[in-house]
C-alpha cells in the first residue's frame, strides 16, 4: 500500500467520484468507511489483499457467523478494489468464491436425520405426505407466477383470450415443476445434486420451451427434438390463453401434460410408500 495516502482518503475520493455520477452509496459508504478505518489501523505495507478484506468481512459488529453475511460485506468492497487498482495495481479484487455465492433464492433444504425420523413417525399416510409437499410447492409457484403476471399487466397491455386455457396450462406447468422438485429432493444427497438438476433438467426445459423463440423458426431436426419437451405445450397453452395464438395442438398438449403429471405423482407415491431415501 501507498503509505503516503491513507485508505480513508482513498475511500472518500472514491465516494466523491461515484456520487458525482449520481450514485448515493449510503450503506456502501458506511461499509467502506468502516473498512478504511480497519485497514488504516493495521498499518499495512503490502498491497491490499483478499485476506485482509475477508478478515474485515468476518468481524461484523453483529458478530455474525453466517458466511452469507460475510459474502455480502465482501461484495461491497469489490467495485472499490477495482477502482483502487488504478492507483495501486497490486490490489487484489475479491471474487464470489471466497465465502460462496450470494443466492437470491432460498437454498434447498436437506433433511436432517431428526427431521426424517419425525417425518416417518408422523401419523400420515404416504399419499398425505406427498400431497403436503407437492401442494406447498404448487402454491408457492402459483403465487410467484401471479405476482410476475400482475406486474406484466401493469407495464404491458395484455388481454386474456381464454381464461380457462390460461389457468389450466398454468396449473399443469406449476404442478409439473412441483412434482419434479419433490423428486429431485428425494434423489439428492448433497448440494451438488441440486445444482446438477437445475443445470441439466430445469434450465434446459425452460430455455428450450419456445418461450424465447417461435417453433416455426426452427429447422425440422431441431423441431423434432423440441416437441419432446413437455414444457413447450405448457408455454404454448399459456400463450394461447393470453393472445389466442398457438403453434401446437392444445388438446394433445394438455393430455400429455396431464399424463406426465399423473405418472410423476404415481412414481412419487410409490417412492414415499417404500420409504425411498427415508428409511434405512
Amino acid at each position: 500500500m501507498n503509505a503516503a495516502v491513507t485508505m480513508q482518503t482513498r475511500v472518500e475520493d472514491y465516494l466523491a467520484e461515484r456520487r458525482r455520477l449520481g450514485y448515493h452509496l449510503r450503506s456502501t459508504g458506511l461499509a467502506l468507511r468502516s473498512f478504511a478505518r480497519y485497514v488504516d489501523g493495521l498499518d499495512l505495507s503490502a498491497p491490499l489483499s483478499v485476506e485482509v478484506m475477508a478478515a474485515w468481512a468476518r468481524q461484523a459488529k453483529t458478530n455474525s457467523d453466517d458466511p452469507t453475511t460475510w459474502a455480502r460485506r465482501l461484495k461491497q468492497l469489490r467495485p472499490f478494489a477495482r477502482w483502487l487498482q488504478q492507483f495501486e495495481p497490486d490490489t487484489e479484487v475479491p471474487d464470489s468464491t471466497v465465502f460462496g455465492r450470494i443466492g437470491w433464492r432460498p437454498a434447498p433444504h436437506i433433511f436432517t436425520e431428526q427431521e426424517i425420523g419425525d417425518l416417518l413417525a408422523a401419523p400420515l399416510s404416504p399419499l398425505e405426505l406427498l400431497a403436503g409437499y407437492v401442494l406447498s410447492a404448487l402454491v408457492n409457484g402459483l403465487l410467484v407466477g401471479a405476482l410476475v403476471l400482475g406486474l406484466a399487466f401493469v407495464f404491458v397491455d395484455l388481454g386474456v383470450h381464454d381464461l380457462g386455457a390460461l389457468l389450466g396450462f398454468v396449473l399443469a406447468a406449476a404442478l409439473l415443476f412441483s412434482l419434479l422438485g419433490v423428486l429431485v429432493g428425494l434423489w439428492a444427497d448433497k448440494w451438488e445434486h441440486y445444482a446438477m438438476a437445475e443445470s441439466f433438467l430445469v434450465l434446459p426445459l425452460g430455455f428450450l420451451s419456445g418461450t424465447f423463440f417461435t417453433l416455426a423458426s426452427l429447422p425440422d431436426a431441431a423441431l423434432a427434438l423440441i416437441v419432446l419437451n413437455p414444457v413447450v405445450y405448457a408455454v404454448d397453452g399459456f400463450r394461447y390463453g393470453l393472445t389466442g395464438h398457438a403453434e401446437t395442438a392444445l388438446l394433445p398438449g394438455a393430455v400429455l401434460l396431464a399424463a406426465l403429471n399423473l405418472a410423476l405423482w404415481l412414481l412419487l407415491w410409490r417412492l414415499f410408500s417404500v420409504g425411498y431415501k427415508l428409511k434405512a
